[in-house]
């Protein structure tokens, strides 16, 4: 009994022994040493944007320029039509009347396409000496927005002059003095046939003829430069012009004119 008491006590020493030296052996974890450590990001800098020069431009100003170089684009090429038609059409009729007078051995015809000749010689110098387009000046840079206010202002002053000088233009070819010009020389060259080569019947075919293709030349060449100006001195200097809703025009093309709607 007593060996039996001394063994079991010994059994139960060596029991409490290990399990101390188990708790020695595992290591106690800290609650930061459980958690996973995560790098902290690096914050870099927004770089602070600074404006160009042409963003700090004024947009009414720009928008102002624009409708200015693309109303003289569009009447460039309206005016470069009409100027090429009419020179061509002057030009071929120069060269059919003299080739015709040389040839057609007729006293009666020859004397009419001698005057029809310098009846159109006349028009066709008119066209050569005073070319429309010019007046709207070359090819604006619309492609390129200005970059900085001088430059601006300044391409706003050359579009304004060419503006005003394209107006003026189409203004002196409707004036009261180019229709009795053409009337004058109608005139002299009925005069001619009627009286000193005795051919009334050639001398109003002439006339009236001659009438219709200077007042056709007249009234279709292009005004738009007129109403533009209009529209830009109604805005004053630093608005930007309206233009009207919807409105007829007659302008030219290559092969002829067309009845335009804009609205």
């Amino acid at each position: 009994m007593r060996v039996g008491r001394t063994l079991a006590l010994g059994l139960l020493v060596c029991a409490l022994g290990a399990r101390a030296q188990t708790q020695t052996l595992t290591p106690t974890l800290t609650p930061t040493q459980t958690q996973t450590q995560t790098p902290t990001p690096t914050l870099t800098p927004t770089p602070t944007l600074t404006p160009t020069p042409a963003q700090t431009l004024s947009p009414l100003r720009l928008a102002r320029l624009h409708w200015l170089e693309s109303r003289l684009d569009e009447g460039r090429e309206s005016a470069t039509h009409w100027w090429t038609a009419w020179t061509f059409a002057f030009g071929v009729a120069l060269a059919g009347q003299a080739v015709g007078s040389a040839t057609i051995h007729d006293a009666a015809f020859e004397s009419s396409l001698r005057v029809g000749a310098l009846k159109t010689a006349l028009g066709f110098v008119s066209m050569v000496v005073q070319p429309l387009p010019l007046n709207f000046g070359s090819k604006s840079r619309r492609a390129r927005p200005p970059q900085t206010e001088a430059e601006l202002e300044a391409r706003m002053v050359d579009a304004e002059a060419r503006m005003h000088r394209a107006a003026r233009s189409e203004r002196r070819g409707r004036q009261w003095w180019v229709h009795a010009a053409g009337l004058a020389v109608n005139l002299g060259g009925t005069a001619w046939l009627w009286f000193h080569d005795h051919q009334p019947q050639l001398a109003l075919t002439g006339f009236v003829a001659g009438g219709l293709v200077g007042e056709a030349r007249i009234f279709t060449q292009p005004t738009d430069a007129i109403e533009w100006e209009e529209q830009l001195d109604a805005a004053g200097p630093d608005g930007i012009p309206v233009e009207p809703t919807v409105r007829f025009e007659l302008r030219p093309i290559p092969n002829g004119g067309a009845l335009a709607l804009r609205f």
